[in-house]
Formats: C-alpha cells, structure tokens, sequence
C-alpha cells in the first residue's frame, strides 16, 4: 500500500492500468517523410504527409506495478494522391505508469515492414524506428499518442536517405 492511500483507493488506481494479457487495437496514423544527403547537393525535401489507418492485436504484461510491457503487430494501409500502400508494423514498448491512475509514459521501438513491390535497388522493405509516447488505460481501453523517428534509412541509392517521423493515435481493447 502507498503512503496516505487506503486499500479501496489503491485497488482503483491499479483497475484503471489494464491488466495483463491480449486485445484488439485501432490506430491512425501521419507520416512525414525527409529526403537529405550528398544526392541532393546537400539539401533536404520533406515529403506531404501521408495519413493511413491500422488494425491489430497486441499482447500486454507486467513486470511490476508501475512497469508493463506492449507489444503489437499491426496491418497498417496508407492512401496518397490515389495510389495506397500496405505494411506490417510492430511496435514494442515499455510503459511507465505515473503515480496518478492509467497514465502512462512510453518508450521502446518499432519495426516496419512494407506488403508492396519495392525496386531493392533503390529502396528497402524494412526499416527501424524509436518510440515514445504517453497514453491512459481506463479499466480495459487504452488510449495513447506516440511519436515515431525512423532511425534507419530507407534508401539504397548512394549519397541518399530518407527517414520518416510517423504520429500515431491509437485506442486498444484489452480482453
């Protein structure tokens, strides 16, 4: 039991942290992508947003009471200018919980795999980003708003890269 904190209280405050174990997710997402290197003369192009939505489950559990760890795998489909993409996104994070009820601080990775035909030559189907994030679990629904930078680059071309910064907004439904 925490200090100033009856039992009663304590046990709501561990009811709104989600449990353990696996449920459905939704999220939307914004990516940006940033085109640089000695290809360009040194200059850099940002891309227009592309906004996408995905689907998934995930898999919840504890390491202690203020410390759990995420993990999704997500089908995720994006649509610019009419033409559409699809991939495989997994991110993994931990959450730390604040000493207020489901809020969460979130920290981890995340791996990206494209679904469509990329000329190798010139682009690759994988790439690795960092996550961070914060979110609220409210007894079985979890909200949360992350921030993705793309840590390795996209491009095969020499003297290229091309990462991306992806904002994601998410509400899940644990079983």
């Amino acid at each position: 039991m925490s200090f100033g904190q009856t039992d009663e209280e304590e046990n709501s405050q561990k009811a709104t942290r989600g449990g353990d174990g696996f449920g459905l997710s939704a999220n939307y997402n914004s990516t940006k992508a940033k085109i640089y290197g000695s290809f360009l003369g040194g200059a850099s192009v940002s891309s227009e947003s592309v906004s996408g939505f995905g689907f998934g489950i995930f898999v919840q559990g504890s390491f202690s009471e203020s410390l759990k760890i995420k993990t999704d795998i997500v089908y995720n489909t994006a649509t610019n200018d009419g033409a559409s993409s699809s991939s495989i996104l997994v991110p993994g994070v931990l959450k730390f919980y604040t000493s207020t009820g489901g809020f969460n601080i979130q920290a981890g990775i995340m791996s990206a795999f494209s679904l469509e035909d990329i000329d190798t030559d010139i682009g690759k189907k994988s790439s690795i980003s960092g996550a961070l994030g914060l979110g609220y679990d409210a007894d079985n629904f979890l909200m949360e708003a992350r921030y993705y930078p793309q840590l390795t680059n996209s491009s095969n071309i020499e003297g290229m890269k091309i990462k991306g910064i992806t904002l994601s907004f998410g509400l899940s439904y644990l079983f």
